[in-house]
């Protein structure tokens, strides 16, 4: 294995069989990353901050990461999963 170049992943054959037994499909192969910024700011903090939420998917090639994205946005609770960070001076 020292000598060969590349990449090496050992048992690979028993790995693939392995996922194909327990699943029907693989994850799609593109990965997606957005972080979204808001003014929105929790209660009794301070109001010059903002709030900040980064969300990462697996898509499929070729398809619209800005229409995925929106879907996504619309099911999450912003004020629960989203970090304040105070402004800094």
């Amino acid at each position: 294995m020292a000598e060969s170049s590349g990449l090496f992943v050992d048992r690979l054959d028993q790995i693939r069989a392995d996922v194909d037994a327990h699943s029907s499909e693989w994850m799609p192969r593109e990965r997606v990353e957005a972080t979204l910024t808001s003014k929105w700011v929790p209660p009794h903090k301070d109001p010059a901050g903002s709030s900040t939420l980064t969300i990462i998917w697996f898509q499929d090639e070729g398809t619209d990461p800005f229409e995925r994205l929106a879907e996504i946005v619309r099911t999450l609770d912003w004020a629960a999963l989203a970090a304040y960070e105070p402004e800094e001076d």
